[in-house]
């Protein structure tokens, strides 16, 4: 096993994992004072931890040192599922006029409607209705469609999620300081320190068990800042379909469902408001 110590309390440690090669880029996150435990995460064959600012480099080495067999076993593990995912995956929304959407596990068509100043989700008829948007400059009428429909789509998992989680978190006796909708491109959900959990808003292609279940995990971090068996019991009990929920994550990431950043972020680039859409919203549910 090599290692290499760089500056900037950097420290690079090489270890052969089957016919793959891990490359453990380890960072003191020394800036977040917020961290109470040292966080080894791996990802692409790639592991990275974040630690406490007191951590010294060779008690950083000596850390990862320790979890080499984890760090193996895991990289392997998600080579083999990644081998295994298809090559589009099968939650990837078609943002097109007579495409279609998987929301919380069920597809809808698409249809637009000109006449129309509301967005209509007719969960009987299996299809999502798009109101007319006028042109903006600078931008096809395919892109003002898709930045539309994310827009909706955003506001939509964030209303269902603040609102389902009003109802579910009291029962099971701990409360986060905040709940935000992310944005990552590789993390399905966070806890910090501070108590903030958030979500991802991309799980709104997934089935609904995968929101539920990537909530249970995160609010599980509130009592229990690992992965131990106690915390796999407590995530357990705040949702019992966790199989099948880990069983569908594992095939998908949230930049493989969808790659661009956010509308918002998006109209914010080009110097336009969100307001610029209607994403008010009639359900018919007969």
């Amino acid at each position: 096993m090599a290692q290499r110590v760089r500056s900037g309390g950097w420290v690079e440690i090489d270890a052969a994992v089957g016919d793959a090669e891990l490359t453990a880029r380890l960072v003191a996150n020394r800036s977040n004072r917020g961290r109470r435990t040292s966080r080894l995460v791996v990802r692409d064959a790639c592991a990275r931890v974040s630690t406490t600012p007191r951590v010294s480099n060779a008690e950083l080495a000596r850390f990862v040192a320790a979890n080499l067999a984890w760090l193996r076993k895991t990289a392997e593990r998600q080579r083999l599922e990644r081998a295994a995912r298809p090559a589009v995956s099968t939650y990837a929304p078609d943002l097109r006029a007579g495409g279609a959407i998987s929301l919380l596990g069920r597809r809808y068509a698409l249809a637009l409607d000109e006449r129309s100043e509301r967005f209509v989700l007719d969960l009987s008829a299996g299809r999502l209705t798009v109101p007319h948007t006028a042109p903006i400059e600078g931008l096809t009428q395919q892109k003002v469609l898709e930045l539309q429909l994310i827009a909706w789509i955003e506001e939509f998992f964030d209303a269902m999620l603040r609102s389902e989680c009003a109802v579910m978190t009291p029962h099971w006796g701990v409360q986060p300081a905040k709940i935000e909708v992310a944005d990552a491109l590789s993390r399905w959900g966070s806890c910090s320190s501070r108590g903030v959990v958030r979500i991802n808003w991309r799980l709104a292609f997934l089935p609904d068990i995968c929101w539920r279940y990537v909530y249970a995990h995160e609010l599980a971090h509130l009592t229990h800042f690992d992965h131990s068996a106690a915390f796999w019991a407590l995530v357990r009990r705040y949702c019992p379909d966790v199989d099948k929920a880990r069983e569908i994550l594992a095939r998908e990431s949230p930049g493989r469902i969808h790659a661009d950043k956010p509308a918002r972020a998006l109209l914010r680039r080009a110097g336009l408001g969100s307001g610029l859409f209607s994403l008010k919203t009639d359900i018919v549910r007969t």
